[in-house]
C-alpha cells in the first residue's frame, strides 16, 4: 500500500512539473514572442474589413480601388474589375508590415535623405471608417530594406525589401486579366467559328456531348474539357483600348476566330480573335487581338491558344483506341520475342506478375507502372481505319491482350515492326468480340506503350534472376 502511494505522489509531482514546464517554456514563451511580433506590426487592422484603396505614384496616375460587395473594383483610371487576388494580398501586406528598426527623424527636411520627401509609392487602405496610409521611399545603403513611414508621423521604419514587390502593384497588375469566367459543369454549348468557315457546334447532352450537324460522332469529353479549360485560362498580356472600342480599328470585325460559350444560365460568353497589324512583327509573331463583352476592352493574348481550339469536329472526335475501363481489366498479358509475360489484378491498386502458367501471382514492388501502362494506352488514337482488310504479321514485334474478371478475353493488339520516325502511320491489328479491324496509327503511341511495357519487365527480371540464385543455392 505504501509503495502504491509513493507512486501516486510521485506522479502528482510529475504531473506538476510537466504542467509548470508546458506553462513557461511552451504558453508563456508563445505569448511573449506574440507580443514581439505585434509590437513590430505598424498597423492594426483586419484585411477583410478593408473597403478602399489608393496608390499613388510620382509621375503617375492615382489608382483608386473600392469593394462593390464582396468584389473588388477599379475606380481610377479606368473603372473595371480588379483581380481580386492581387488586391487582397495587396491589403493583407499591408496589415501585416513589421517594422524592423525604428528611426526618430525630427525636421521634417530630413526625410530627403530617405527618399519619403517624394515617396515612391503612397498606399492608403481604409478599414471601417479608418484611414491606414503608408509612405515607402529608398533603400537602405546596404539594400536589405527600405525607408518606409506612416502617413502623419515623424519616425521613419525599415521595412523589408521583399514586401515590396507585393506592394508595388502597377495598373496591369491589379485589373482583371481573365477575357471570361465559368465554370466547365455549366456549359451548355460551345460553338467555334473560323474565318475559312470551318466549324465546330457541341452541345451537352447527359453525360458527354453532341456533335450539331453530325450526332453519331462520338465526341471525346476529356477533350471538350480541355477546350474549355484554354478557353478559362485566357489571359490579357496588354491593354489595347479603353472600354467599348471600335472593333474594326482592330481587325475584330472579321475576326480569325470566334468562341460562344453558352452556360446554364443562358449566359452568352462570346470571344473574338484575330491577328494584330503586320506593322509590330514581335506582336504579330507572338500575340492575338482579342474581345470578349465580359471584359470589354481589346486586349493581347498568347498566340498558342490556336493550337488549343478545334478546327473541325474530328479534332474533338473519340477516336481511342483502348476502349475498356482500366478498373474491368484484371489481367495484361503480352508475348515478345517469343516469351510470354502477365500481370494480374490483386486487389484495386495492387498488381502482381506471373513468371509461370499456374504459378500464384507475386505483388508487385511498383504497381504504379502498371497504372502508367493504362495512361498510355487510354491516350492513344487512331488516325484512320484501314479501308481494306489485312492480315497481321505472323511474326508480330508485340501481342497483348486485356482480361477481364471471369478470364474472358476483352480484345487483343497486334503490331510489327515500328520505325524509328515517330510521326509515321503504323498498322495496329484489334481483335474484339471474335472480330479484327486494323487502323493506321503513329508510331510514337506504340512505342510509348513498349515503353511502360519494358519498366514493367524490370519486375520480371528481378524475379528471374531470384529463381535462378535460388536454384543455383
Amino acid at each position: 500500500m505504501r509503495r502504491w502511494r509513493r507512486v501516486i505522489i510521485y506522479l502528482v509531482v510529475f504531473i506538476f512539473l510537466g504542467g509548470y514546464f508546458y506553462y513557461f517554456e511552451v504558453v508563456k514563451r508563445h505569448e511573449k514572442e506574440e507580443r514581439k511580433r505585434l509590437e513590430k506590426k505598424v498597423f492594426h487592422f483586419e484585411p477583410d474589413g478593408a473597403s478602399e484603396v489608393h496608390l499613388v505614384r510620382p509621375n503617375s496616375k492615382k489608382i483608386i480601388i473600392k469593394k462593390t460587395g464582396s468584389k473588388w473594383m477599379l475606380e481610377e483610371p479606368v473603372k473595371t474589375e480588379a483581380d481580386q487576388a492581387s488586391v487582397k494580398g495587396l491589403v493583407n501586406v499591408v496589415a501585416d508590415i513589421e517594422a524592423n528598426k525604428w528611426l526618430d527623424v525630427e525636421k521634417r527636411e530630413a526625410l530627403k535623405n530617405y527618399g519619403l520627401d517624394k515617396p515612391a509609392l503612397e498606399i492608403t487602405v481604409m478599414v471601417n471608417g479608418k484611414t491606414y496610409s503608408l509612405r515607402v521611399g529608398q533603400k537602405n545603403p546596404a539594400g536589405t530594406s527600405y525607408y518606409a513611414q506612416v502617413a502623419g508621423q515623424n519616425r521613419v521604419f525599415l521595412m523589408d525589401t521583399g514586401r515590396w514587390g507585393v506592394l508595388n502593384k502597377q495598373l496591369f497588375d491589379l485589373r482583371r486579366k481573365e477575357l471570361v469566367t465559368f465554370e466547365d459543369e455549366d456549359v451548355k454549348s460551345l460553338t467555334i467559328g473560323w474565318d475559312n468557315s470551318s466549324s465546330v457546334q457541341l452541345v451537352r447532352e447527359g453525360g458527354g456531348w453532341k456533335c450539331v450537324g453530325n450526332p453519331g460522332m462520338k465526341i471525346k469529353n476529356s477533350k471538350v474539357e480541355n477546350v474549355l479549360d484554354q478557353i478559362r485560362w485566357m489571359r490579357a498580356r496588354k491593354f489595347l483600348s479603353f472600354e467599348n472600342p471600335n472593333l474594326k480599328d482592330y481587325g475584330l470585325d472579321r475576326p480569325k476566330v470566334s468562341i460562344v460559350v453558352v452556360t446554364g444560365d443562358d449566359k452568352k460568353h462570346e470571344v473574338l480573335l484575330a491577328e494584330p497589324r503586320k506593322d509590330n512583327e514581335k506582336e504579330a509573331k507572338n500575340f492575338l487581338v482579342a474581345y470578349t463583352g465580359d471584359l470589354p476592352f481589346v486586349v493581347y493574348v498568347d498566340k498558342d491558344i490556336l493550337n488549343e481550339i478545334p478546327k473541325s469536329p474530328r479534332d474533338v472526335e473519340d477516336r481511342s483506341v483502348f476502349v475498356w475501363k482500366e478498373e474491368d481489366v484484371y489481367k495484361v498479358a503480352w508475348a515478345e520475342g517469343g516469351k510470354a509475360y502477365e500481370v494480374v489484378k490483386l486487389s484495386e491498386d495492387k498488381w502482381g506478375i506471373r513468371i509461370k502458367d499456374g504459378e500464384k501471382p507475386k505483388e508487385m514492388k511498383e504497381s504504379w507502372r502498371v497504372r502508367s501502362l493504362f495512361w498510355e494506352l487510354e491516350d492513344i488514337e487512331y488516325d484512320s481505319v484501314a479501308s481494306s482488310a489485312s492480315s497481321p504479321p505472323s511474326k508480330p514485334a508485340m501481342e497483348i491482350s486485356f482480361f477481364d474478371k471471369t478470364g474472358k478475353e476483352l480484345g487483343r493488339w497486334v503490331w510489327g515492326k515500328l520505325p524509328e520516325d515517330g510521326e509515321k502511320l503504323v498498322p495496329l491489328w484489334i481483335t474484339e468480340g471474335g472480330k479484327t479491324k486494323t487502323v493506321n496509327i503513329k508510331a510514337e503511341g506504340l512505342k510509348g506503350v513498349k515503353e511502360k511495357i519494358d519498366d514493367i519487365l524490370k519486375e520480371f527480371e528481378q524475379e528471374d534472376r531470384k529463381a535462378k540464385d535460388k536454384y543455383n543455392h
